[in-house]
């Protein structure tokens, strides 16, 4: 039987499906390791720091490294290892830690480990003043004259719980050059960079980057190939040719931004339901991630666990103002905490001229807690959403396709597009009938996966585009009727995104009066309908930013729908300007 990836624990998986998941890290890794082997080969020290998120990778990574110290035969009999526990809790001064690192030599079976257990029990007998040199001694005498590599994940945390006595700490690694210290952090606090701390420009310093979504497909194709046989084959063909199941993992990377535990996390329900309905398995994902995200909460004081829960539950990015009034709490008491919460990684903000908005750092951490408060709610469909406009159809390169058009080779296939267009849309005007045989025999020939883009970009666009108002609530009626008669109006709300992608990226070609006019049909047709909120919500948003000059309206966006806005707005409006 296959072993499983855990999720959250790096450490409880074999050495070798960890070295072949590591997509994305392994340069880091080589380079870490190389280095660190290279110094310990010559009796030297070597102080490495990794920073990233919360579910980077830096427990896989430590787990690798741990790995190779321990298959490395020019350092057998030269080292010991103190690999300690993800999270080492309850460390509040010198003793607390150096009884930690002694408990991680025999938690991991170290050479002579066997005795340290009743040496600690004996120690814990002497009155509190003797102690600590009793318990240095102890450690010292057992590495002796070996190097000593501890392994420390999270030392903010481990920095913030001994205060002062981190300088006893560095007094040590001072006074006795043989211990290298590799350690994780999830932000760089003042611990680590401030002057008057003791470990002031101490480590080598690295930033974890996030997944590109390729890195992503390529760590979810890695898992895929260690597992059973029967599970394995049928996965990864359905990984390397089904364009839903690529939307899908797409959707699920704008989700968690390139968050390699999330990354594996989902993979688990990719692999069970690959074929199921996307939000629905979603929704059941949160239900695991809630718990997840709550122990960081837990450990945040009152008064931030109020100003996180707010977050969590709005949609949009919020003003200090509001959080204040929302919280009840004082204007000052919620800087100083959004303050504090910004330097621990959960929260980011944004400036837009005088005003700053609030939100949380990682989306899924909204989505978690809004879908488990409401799970018929917008995050659900904003799940559908990203699955329909990321359907791997080169969507983005049709962007460069339209009438403020695209330069060199582009260029002349915008023309061609827009003539075509133009044409069509006069065809319409004159027979609104002309519609029926096009559109059936668009729902005929066309397969599933290419029917919203193809009704997008050959319908909808040029409909919007070339016709009057008039015109154009007449064929709309038209193609309900004919998609909703051939059971295939999903197919139609689906095509809206990218029709509406494409009036805002040429926004200027419209007229005010029009613009208005196809939101307010659009908003009274559809706005009911649950398909249609984000993408309608784009529209209005669009419309207000970029005819009305309204830069506070991206704001009432979320921070994943923002990103989408750009991507699918913004960046291609740069691109043909």
């Amino acid at each position: 039987m296959s072993e499983p990836i855990l999720t959250f624990n790096a450490k409880s998986v074999s050495c070798n499906k960890l070295e072949k998941t590591l997509i994305g890290r392994k340069e880091t890794v080589d380079e870490l390791f190389n280095e660190l082997h290279e110094k310990l080969i010559k009796g030297e020290t070597y102080q490495s720091l990794l920073v990233a998120q919360r579910g980077s990778g830096k427990t896989h990574i430590t787990k690798v490294i741990y790995c190779r110290l321990k298959a490395a035969k020019k350092l057998q009999n030269k080292i010991l290892i103190a690999y300690m526990i993800e999270d080492e809790y309850g460390i509040s001064n010198f003793v607390h830690l150096c009884i930690q690192i002694l408990n991680a030599f025999v938690r991991y079976n170290e050479p002579g480990s066997e005795h340290i257990p009743a040496a600690i029990e004996s120690i814990s007998e002497l009155a509190s003043k003797d102690q600590e040199a009793a318990i240095k001694k102890l450690l010292l005498d057992y590495i002796g004259k070996k190097g000593l590599v501890v392994l420390l994940e999270n030392i903010e945390t481990v920095f913030n719980g001994m205060g002062s006595d981190a300088a006893k700490l560095r007094d040590l690694m001072h006074e006795n050059n043989k211990i290298s210290l590799v350690a994780t952090a999830q932000a760089l606090t003042d611990n680590l960079t401030k002057s008057n701390y003791p470990f002031y420009q101490f480590f080598k310093t690295r930033h974890l980057k996030k997944l590109t979504f390729e890195q992503s497909f390529e760590l979810i194709k890695a898992l895929a190939s260690l597992e059973e046989e029967a599970i394995r084959e049928p996965l990864l063909k359905e990984l390397e040719n089904s364009s839903d199941t690529k939307a899908k993992i797409r959707a699920v990377y704008e989700l968690t931004s390139g968050n390699h535990r999330l990354t594996v996390h989902f993979f688990g329900f990719l692999k069970a339901d690959i074929k199921s309905d996307l939000s629905k398995v979603f929704i059941k994902q949160m239900n695991d991630l809630k718990s997840y995200y709550e122990q960081f909460v837990k450990q945040l004081s009152v008064q931030q666990q109020r100003i996180v829960q707010l977050l969590s539950l709005s949609h949009q990015p919020l003003k200090g103002v509001d959080i204040a009034k929302k919280t009840f709490l004082s204007s000052s008491i919620v800087s100083k905490q959004l303050s504090e919460l910004a330097k621990k990684g959960f929260i980011d903000k944004t400036k837009s001229g005088k005003d700053v908005f609030y939100e949380l750092q990682e989306p899924l951490m909204r989505i978690c807690f809004e879908i488990n408060e409401n799970p018929n709610g917008i995050a659900k469909l904003f799940v559908d959403f990203l699955k329909v406009i990321y359907e791997p159809s080169q969507l983005k390169k049709q962007f460069l396709l339209y009438k403020h058009g695209a330069k060199n080779q582009v260029g002349e296939l915008e023309d061609k597009y827009n003539q075509e267009a133009t044409m069509y849309g006069m065809a319409l005007e004159e027979q609104g009938e002309y519609l029926n045989p096009e559109v059936e025999k668009i729902l005929k020939e066309t397969s599933k996966e290419e029917l919203a883009p193809l009704i997008s970009s050959t319908i909808l666009y040029p409909m919007l585009r070339g016709l009057n108002i008039p015109s154009i609530k007449k064929s709309m009626s038209i193609l309900i009727t004919q998609f909703v008669k051939n059971h295939q109006i999903n197919n139609l709300y689906n095509a809206f995104p990218n029709a509406i992608f494409h009036i805002l990226i040429n926004i200027e070609s419209y007229e005010k009066e029009k613009l208005q006019s196809i939101k307010e049909y659009l908003n009274n047709t559809f706005g009911n309908i649950d398909q249609m909120k984000i993408t309608l919500l784009m529209l209005n948003v669009g419309i207000r930013y970029l005819s009305d000059g309204d830069k506070r309206a991206l704001f009432d966006l979320s921070k994943e729908e923002r990103k989408v806005f750009n991507d699918f707005v913004l960046a291609p409006r740069e691109k043909i300007n």
